[in-house]
């Protein structure tokens, strides 16, 4: 009896170990998301990081940012995360290759996936701080696009912000049965380290320098506001940002300033749920929890201006651990991050197209008709969105007409 027990124990080794080596050497996933947005082509421009005109206006319209109490709040990248960090080799047991990091290190394996950078400073420490302190930074950047529609074509700057968090936890707000089930996988509280991808993008016209639009980038996913139709631009023109409590999401503060919950989904293929067309949550769905303002800390962002190839935007690495599912699997979700471009799908990589397309109406049947028609799956490399954004950019048009924007 014991023998078989043992023998049944070292077949299931066995194929532990054969399932983990295959896992381990084929090709990532994120590897080849990462390419095909390097390959990907658009007509953006990028404007000159040392332009005086790219700092005043990055500075003019810097966000407001809120902070829930006892959260993460944004850091400052090469002042606080790398001096804390140390870097490290993916394989079958990580190797620690050095103590300390710094911008150089991450310039010479900025190509190279498997390696990547270790935070030491524990969750804990970071939410029992006073946010008062941060140093964190709205990492600044202009990019000059084209709109092109029926009647005419935009010439759109989109001023944008990324921030760094050191750690992302989950929704707060999420239901109890699947926290549960979470703790099962990983930390509830930081999910994965160093949060990069969401950022706040101010949109203007060109010709008249007035704003239009903010597109805020979430979990995987966006949303597009119209400036009279979801908010009005405040007079200071400094948009005010509200931060949903462990999952560092932006969203815009309401009107009413008032607490309230959102939905939000870890695939961003999702939409029906994220736009209110079904109840039914998918399994990496949750509810964020974003403050009341007056319950929120306004913390000080000033804008910093890096090179536009600098490691933080551009780097392959994962900027954060990768932790393994009972020490042993490697998974997305729990992966540190590569750099702060890499956070849509190749065929949005324009930001023109990138809002037409979230610029969505969840009560409107026949975008997620053609949607579904796509068939896009998570980390679609080849996506055909022809159809959808034709009829997005209709819509785009339409939405713009009718509050101001264009005659």
């Amino acid at each position: 009896m014991i023998k078989k027990i043992l023998v049944v124990v070292m077949v299931l080794f066995l194929v532990l170990v054969l399932a983990l080596t295959i896992y381990t050497n084929q090709p990532r996933g994120e590897s080849r998301f990462i390419e095909a947005i390097k390959a990907s082509s658009n007509t953006m421009k990028s404007w000159d990081q040392n332009g005086s005109q790219t700092a005043e206006l990055l500075r003019t319209y810097n966000p407001k940012i809120y902070l829930a109490s006892g959260s993460y709040f944004p850091m400052d990248f090469y002042n606080e995360i790398l001096p804390n960090a140390k870097l490290m080799e993916s394989g079958y047991v990580d190797k620690e290759l050095s103590t300390s990091v710094d911008r150089d290190m991450l310039v010479t394996y900025k190509n190279d996936p498997n390696k990547y950078i270790d935070l030491q400073v524990p969750y804990d420490h970071l939410l029992t701080q006073d946010p008062n302190g941060s140093n964190g930074k709205a990492y600044g950047r202009i990019y000059e696009s084209q709109l092109h529609l029926e009647s005419q074509t935009l010439d759109l700057l989109f001023l944008k912000y990324t921030y760094t968090y050191p750690y992302s936890g989950l929704p707060e707000n999420t239901s109890l049965v699947k926290k549960w089930s979470s703790r099962l996988i990983g930390d509830l509280m930081a999910w994965h380290e160093l949060d990069i991808h969401g950022a706040t993008h101010v949109v203007l016209r060109k010709d008249t320098m007035k704003p239009i639009a903010v597109v805020l980038a979430q979990h995987n996913h966006h949303r597009v506001y119209l400036e009279g139709r979801d908010f009005t631009m405040p007079p200071d023109q400094r948009i005010e940002i509200v931060i949903a409590k462990y999952s560092n999401e932006p969203y815009l503060v309401h009107p009413d300033r008032a607490m309230r919950e959102e939905r939000v989904i870890g695939n961003p293929m999702n939409l029906d749920y994220l736009f209110g067309r079904t109840d039914q949550a998918p399994f990496t769905g949750g509810m964020d929890y974003i403050p009341a303002i007056e319950n929120a800390l306004l913390v000080d962002t000033p804008v910093a201006l890096l090179p536009l190839d600098d490691p933080l935007y551009t780097t392959n690495m994962s900027l954060g651990d990768r932790s393994k599912v009972w020490g042993l699997i490697r998974t997305f979700y729990l992966e540190g991050p590569p750099g702060a471009d890499y956070y849509t799908m190749p065929a949005l990589s324009d930001l023109s197209d990138l809002m037409t397309f979230w610029n969505i109406d969840g009560e409107e049947d026949l975008f997620f008709e053609l949607f579904d028609q796509a068939a896009i799956e998570f980390f679609s490399l080849d996506a055909d969105l022809t159809e959808v954004l034709a009829h997005q950019r209709i819509k785009l048009e339409n939405d713009l007409r009718e509050w101001g924007h264009i005659e």
